[in-house]
């Protein structure tokens, strides 16, 4: 986070643009609560977990230590709670009447949208692999019509590569699976500027990706001819762009405030215990189309 958000500040070439849409609005806020922060008890263990915790909890624990700050700054008296083998709250608030508050905050992806895009990697690896057997450069498009993990991968790869034999490639081919498409690029995409490697804008005039309002679920690209954090061109470019619209996949990306609601519900045992839900909206870089928010 403070690595991203130094980056930023300093408008270094390499700054992780994706990354940084959440990190750099989280760090910032983090700074601006850091003296309410003091005011809360426990606070000295739970802060380091910012660091020494698991990647994939940052998120989690910077929203638990904003909550926290947040109730001191309107002047409530609170506490973190320690965690225990069981299910429980996270923070005890003790005036102006005792509560406790568990705070639940969505995962920017989830574990299927995960496996999802593993079976993705997959394919690209695959394709890389007999794209560069026949030479091709350029950007593949693939919607499947099944759940990734049930679709055949190497008749995916394969109808992808012989795309390149159809009269109009750039028209999808149905098949039972999905469809496919292959759009050719020359061997060397020159921008005419020097651009910022792996940035919103390269990926936009490279390949047609709109990070702010994609058609496709994911983007994975070849990187290994990037030279630098500053290119002026792209030398055998080689994208796949994927989007799933079996009814099964969407359902399982989707999710609603009340799932959270659920989780949070099962941390408390005692009736006289409350619950504050507070709704806090991020950004996603990638997989806009099943939306996402934390709570």
């Amino acid at each position: 986070m403070i690595t991203t958000a130094n980056d930023f500040l300093l408008e270094r070439p390499g700054y992780d643009h994706f990354a940084g849409a959440t990190l750099v609005p989280q760090a910032l806020q983090l700074g601006r609560y850091l003296d309410w922060l003091g005011e809360v008890g426990g606070h000295a263990t739970r802060l380091p977990r910012l660091w020494t915790g698991a990647s994939d909890q940052v998120d989690s624990t910077a929203f638990e230590l904003l909550v926290a700050a947040r109730c001191a700054e309107m002047g409530r008296r609170v506490e973190f709670l320690p965690e225990t083998s069981e299910a429980s709250p996270d923070i005890r608030c003790h005036d102006p009447y005792p509560m406790v508050i568990e705070c639940k905050r969505k995962r920017s992806l989830s574990d299927y949208e995960l496996n999802e895009e593993a079976d993705m990697k997959g394919i690209f690896g695959r394709l890389e692999t007999e794209a560069g057997k026949k030479g091709l450069r350029g950007r593949f498009d693939l919607t499947l019509t099944v759940e990734a993990k049930a679709c055949p991968k190497d008749e995916v790869v394969a109808r992808l590569v012989s795309q390149r034999l159809a009269p109009n490639p750039e028209r999808a081919l149905a098949y039972p699976w999905g469809s496919v498409a292959y759009h050719p690029m020359p061997q060397t995409i020159f921008f005419g500027n020097q651009m910022r490697a792996r940035s919103p804008d390269l990926l936009e005039t490279a390949f047609g990706w709109n990070p702010d309002l994609p058609e496709w679920d994911g983007l994975i690209v070849r990187t290994a001819e990037m030279n630098g954090e500053l290119i002026d061109a792209w030398r055998s470019p080689l994208a796949l762009v994927w989007r799933n619209d079996a009814p099964k996949a969407i359902v399982k990306r989707a999710w609603s405030p009340v799932d959270l609601f659920g989780d949070a519900m099962g941390q408390f045992h005692r009736a006289s215990s409350a619950l504050s839900i507070s709704p806090t909206t991020r950004v996603r870089a990638r997989k806009s189309r099943t939306g996402e928010a934390g709570i």
